[in-house]
């Protein structure tokens, strides 16, 4: 491995970032300092996507990229704003120095030549605070851009399966939180939701599917049945014709996932986590969207970080972007982000937000 593939170990988020994280209800994006001056290391589509946030998300002032094709490229529109490229990369150091910049952001998706990591070296060595592009972009949005990373940036940020303080804590607030539920909710509510849903239709109760689960592993999910029996075992993307009256509550209340809390105690989800999907979708998403294995990586969840953010959605380009926020999740799961995400939960339910 060269230097420059190197250089992204050792610009973390903790030590180099120039920013406080924002821990409130609704939402995940750092609180980037008023003064900050940022220049960003590549106009292209990294640049410019990074740009935008940065402008979204903050009063930070960008005052231009560094990119080679300066010949051609004089400024960029982002989000109706005019930013100059101020110069090629090998003037790094200079360019730096001359606009006074407080912030670098490395955005190039082509291979790294050594006269950019000699300019970055430098500054990572000064005052300038140095970010990666994705690492930037996750703080700024709760979700990874999956364009713009690589195997080589998703492994080393992979967490092994070991039994540590916070895999311990999120266990017992899973079982803690699922018994509470179960006993104080399901179990008082399942004869009244269980006659209602056999006044509204013929059929069962529950509705019993294939999943998939941790490393692959198949489970049998269990819900509140919301739709006609006559679908049977062939379920399907698109059956909105098929959603009974009652089903159509639950299903906004998410009333019908309750049971789901039985799929948790039998240590086969958890709380929180990627939604498991159907055997078929697996199958078909799991080559067409790059990492979509490392969902698998967790246990599926009841509710999730990509769930709060996007609710239900079909097709391979919205769960592409699902699986950002899915991504997320896996790379920085916390007892704090599994608390949020569980009162976010609520505030979901109540509003109906996102409900198929």
């Amino acid at each position: 491995m060269s230097e420059i593939q190197c250089l992204p170990f050792l610009l973390t988020a903790e030590g180099r970032s120039g920013f406080k994280e924002d821990f409130s209800l609704f939402t995940l994006s750092p609180s980037l300092n008023c003064r900050s001056q940022f220049i960003i290391v590549g106009a292209g589509w990294a640049g410019q996507t990074i740009a935008e946030e940065i402008l979204k998300h903050s009063k930070a002032e960008i005052l231009g990229f560094l990119d080679d094709r300066i010949g051609e490229l004089k400024e960029v529109d982002v989000i109706g704003r005019k930013v100059p490229v101020v110069g090629d990369t090998r003037k790094m150091k200079d360019s730096l120095e001359e606009f006074c910049a407080t912030d670098l952001v490395v955005a190039i998706t082509h291979e790294r030549e050594d006269h950019l990591l000699k300019g970055l070296m430098e500054a990572f060595e000064s005052e300038v605070r140095v970010h990666q592009m994705p690492d930037l972009y996750a703080q700024l949005t709760g979700k990874i851009p999956l364009k713009h990373i690589g195997e080589h940036w998703v492994l080393p940020r992979l967490r092994s399966p070991v039994v540590d303080v916070n895999s311990v804590m999120i266990n017992v607030l899973d079982y803690a939180i699922s018994l509470l539920l179960f006993f104080g909710v399901l179990i008082p509510l399942l004869p009244l939701i269980g006659l209602i849903i056999k006044l509204d239709s013929p059929g069962p109760i529950f509705f019993v599917h294939k999943r998939v689960g941790l490393r692959g592993k198949r489970f049998t999910l269990i819900k509140f049945r919301s739709m006609s029996n006559k679908i049977g075992a062939n379920f399907s993307v698109n059956q909105g014709d098929q959603i009974t009256k009652w089903g159509h509550w639950m299903r906004k209340l998410r009333i019908d996932e309750l049971p789901q809390l039985i799929n948790i105690l039998k240590g086969e989800m958890s709380l929180v986590g990627p939604r498991p999907e159907t055997v078929r979708l697996v199958n078909c998403y799991k080559d067409e969207i790059p990492f979509y294995k490392y969902r698998h990586m967790v246990k599926p969840g009841l509710t999730g970080w990509a769930q709060v953010n996007m609710g239900h959605v079909h097709g391979a380009e919205k769960n592409l972007q699902k699986l950002q926020y899915d991504l997320f999740f896996i790379l920085r799961r916390t007892v704090w982000l599994h608390l949020r995400i569980c009162l976010r939960t609520v505030y979901v339910a109540l509003t109906g937000f996102g409900a198929k």
